[in-house]
């Protein structure tokens, strides 16, 4: 629990990195640890199923969905909003360069079975999130 005065002159922020700094620990395990290879089983059964009837039936769907930017979809103004306040154009699709009918155009390593099963927002928050952690590194 935090109580702060405005009239104290100090700054709560130098408090919060001096609180922040003391729970620091180090991990016991690096994140590429819990990163599986690409051809460990588990990732080879998850693609499988992906490529299977369920995943082609999902594929199909995303094929026949209609063009998210021209939809009434509650989550369009959101997603046009956080481009807007990234600087990135409504079509700039740097990732999966998605379109209409199923469209998308992914580098080589990505999951394209995963990557068919997801709709156009999906797809759009993927290029968002890519646009932001670019913004993020150039800091």
């Amino acid at each position: 629990l935090f109580v702060w005065r405005a009239d104290d002159g100090e700054d709560l922020g130098d408090y919060w990195k001096l609180v922040l700094e003391h729970l620091q620990s180090p991990v016991r395990h690096s994140l590429e640890a819990f990163i599986l290879q690409e051809d460990h089983d588990i990732i080879r059964v998850f693609r499988e199923a992906l490529r299977g009837p369920s995943g082609r039936m999902t594929k199909r769907g995303m094929f026949l969905e209609s063009d998210f930017w021209t939809s009434a979809k509650k989550d369009l103004a959101h997603n046009k909003n956080t481009r807007e306040k990234l600087g990135m154009e409504d079509m700039h699709r740097p990732i999966t360069n998605w379109g209409p009918h199923g469209k998308k155009q992914v580098p080589p390593h990505y999951w394209l079975e995963y990557l068919n099963c997801c709709d156009q927002r999906e797809l759009d928050v993927i290029d968002i999130l890519h646009g932001s952690a670019a913004r993020d590194a150039e800091l």
